[in-house]
């Protein structure tokens, strides 16, 4: 079993890895364009990675916590990078339905969690799982509400936009939990979160503006 843990946490660290470094360039490369393309498929395929080497490393530590938060981190790859694909909620598959369920009930279990946890006094864990929880609760809520009705025009933009990004704070949020140990573990992993927000909202209302988007 020791083996087989440590396999994985090699394709672990090499994927996350990658997802880290190659994830910068579709922020900065002209969107749409080839650059922009072919990282942003090498990102969403190293967050494949990290999600099928994490998943069962967490089983294997009888990880709860890990286990649901790599559930929401990939999910918010997989449905940014559907939505560029399918053009917004209306041109989704089963298959996008099917994921987004499991998301949502993940979300439940960590709030549910997050509720036990903060009723035995561990407050640290209770509160991050509590915001993660709540975050990815609106995230897959929203999308099975809208699941094939239709988008406003150019509108898949904004999702592929925010669910990238939220992706990117994951992985930064776990590199930074991992090898950052001068600040408060509570700070790193809630200050990406916030900044990440910050900047998902500026970058939203600027590609609204740059391509109409009502």
């Amino acid at each position: 079993m020791d083996f087989i843990f440590n396999v994985l946490l090699i394709i672990h660290v090499i994927s996350g890895f990658t997802a880290l470094i190659v994830g910068l360039i579709p922020m900065i490369a002209k969107k749409g364009g080839k650059l922009h393309n072919q990282s942003g498929l090498i990102y969403f395929w190293s967050m494949f990675g990290v999600f099928i080497s994490s998943q069962p490393m967490a089983l294997i530590k009888s990880n709860a916590f890990l286990f649901t938060i790599g559930i929401f981190s990939f999910y918010l790859a997989l449905s940014g990078y559907r939505f560029s694909k399918r053009k917004g909620w209306e041109h989704l598959q089963s298959f996008d339905k099917i994921y987004m369920f499991i998301t949502f009930i993940t979300s439940l279990i960590m709030l549910g969690y997050a509720i036990y946890l903060a009723s035995t006094g561990i407050l640290y864990t209770a509160i991050i799982l509590g915001v993660f929880g709540t975050i990815c609760f609106l995230f897959s809520s929203r999308d099975l509400k809208r699941f094939g009705k239709k988008s406003k025009p150019k509108h898949w933009i904004i999702l592929h936009l925010v669910r990238m990004i939220g992706a990117y704070i994951a992985t930064f949020t776990a590199f930074a939990v991992t090898n950052i140990h001068f600040l408060p573990g509570l700070v790193l992993w809630i200050m990406p979160t916030v900044i990440g927000i910050a900047g998902s909202i500026l970058a939203a209302n600027h590609f609204r503006k740059k391509y109409k988007i009502v």
